[in-house]
């Protein structure tokens, strides 16, 4: 695999740990994104719709365990 591949793997991987150490500590699926916005362009050519839709993803993933 290439650097720049390497690269981005490792910079959505890095995202998904963030997201995983945030969701526990929102308290509405709205504030998860806020809290996630900063670091949006870690998932790379995601739309906004996709963005949304693996963050709604994690977000139910999170708390279907803690229901």
């Amino acid at each position: 695999m290439s650097k720049m591949s390497d690269w981005a793997i490792q910079l959505e991987d890095d995202f998904w740990d963030t997201a995983n150490k945030v969701v526990g500590g929102c308290e509405y699926f709205g504030q998860f994104v806020k809290e996630m916005e900063p670091f949006r362009d870690w998932l790379g050519t995601h739309n906004d719709q996709e963005y949304c839709e693996r963050l709604r993803d994690a977000w139910d993933n999170y708390w279907s365990d803690k229901q």
